[in-house]
This record gives C-alpha cells, structure tokens and sequence, in this order.
C-alpha cells in the first residue's frame, strides 16, 4: 500500500518525535537534513518544498538515527530503506575515485 506524500510526512514526523528528534518545517534559503542544536536533535525541512521531497529529506535524515525497537508500517519502512539506499548511491557518487581508494583502504584495515 503506498502513502499519499502528506501521510508518509505526517508518519514519518511521528517516528522522529519517538526517537526525540524534533522536526521543524521553515521557509530559507535550504533544503534541509539532521542537525544538532545546543545538544538537541533536529531535522530541518524547507517548507517551501512539495510534500514528496520533505518525506524523502525527512526519511534520509532519519537513516542517521537508530530506528530499532520501533514499530514501523511496511509501506513507511519500504519508504525508509528506498531513500536509504537513494542516499547511500548519492554519497557514493559524489566520493572522487581517490576519496573512494582511501576509503576502501580505511575500511579494509577495520
């Protein structure tokens, strides 16, 4: 079953208020991500965004928090692992062939 977009924000808004993150939502000059404030977790959404892209921003933002323990629809952590992996294949991209060698040496030593 898929999610309308403001349903899959509105979830997703839930599991970072159980994990203690909070969520703003603002107009700037921003796209948003995860953050730390004063020892405080936050994600940060650019409210000028369609609800499509806040629920990705927002679902990749909480790939850096532990979701274990939490339950969790099907539909919304199909959603959690696809902009995870999107977010990953986008990291992995942006790294140099040279940033990806030292990379791969670093882990091959761990």
């Amino acid at each position: 079953m898929k999610l309308k977009p403001e349903k899959l924000l509105e979830e997703l808004k839930v599991i970072a208020e159980t994990i203690g993150v909070q969520v703003i939502i603002d107009k700037g000059n921003f796209s948003g991500g995860h953050c730390l404030v004063y020892d405080e977790r936050k994600i940060v959404l650019n409210k000028l965004l369609p609800p499509e892209v806040k629920a990705a921003k927002l679902a990749q933002s909480l790939t850096f928090f532990s979701l274990e323990g939490i339950e969790i629809k099907p539909a919304l952590r199909d959603f959690l692992n696809t902009e995870k992996q999107r977010l990953a294949s986008r990291t992995q991209d942006a790294l140099s062939d040279e940033a990806q060698a030292v990379v791969n040496d670093v882990l091959a030593g761990a």
